[in-house]
């Protein structure tokens, strides 16, 4: 008998979050274009938060980079959901269609 995947689980991790800190400057690829870091995330596994440089206040998100992008696509939205702990579902499913992870779920 086959093995059962445990759909809550990273099964193509670990994915490593930049070494970056609040007020660092980084291409996200979701935003398409350059972002200041303004935070992490309190997820399970932490994650940057960021805006892009363009815009004040609020409107802040994950960092998407190569890694992050990497999760989105290969990822099950059970395992997605658990390690991103609290963050809204609403961004996650768009970013997974920007991602073309139709299925998939986002980090995000």
């Amino acid at each position: 008998m086959p093995k059962v995947l445990d759909p809550h689980q990273l099964h193509h991790g670990p994915y490593n979050p930049p070494a970056l800190r609040r007020g660092d400057k980084a291409t996200c690829l979701y935003r398409d274009g350059d972002v200041i870091v303004t935070g992490w995330n309190d997820g399970r596994i932490t994650w940057p938060r960021c805006r892009r440089l363009d815009t004040r206040g609020g409107g802040s998100g994950l960092l998407v980079q190569e890694e992050l992008a990497r999760a989105t696509q290969r990822e099950s939205s059970l395992a997605i959901q658990c390690w991103r702990a609290g963050l809204p579902k609403d961004p996650c499913q768009q970013n997974a269609e920007a991602f073309g992870a139709a299925g998939k779920a986002s980090f995000l």
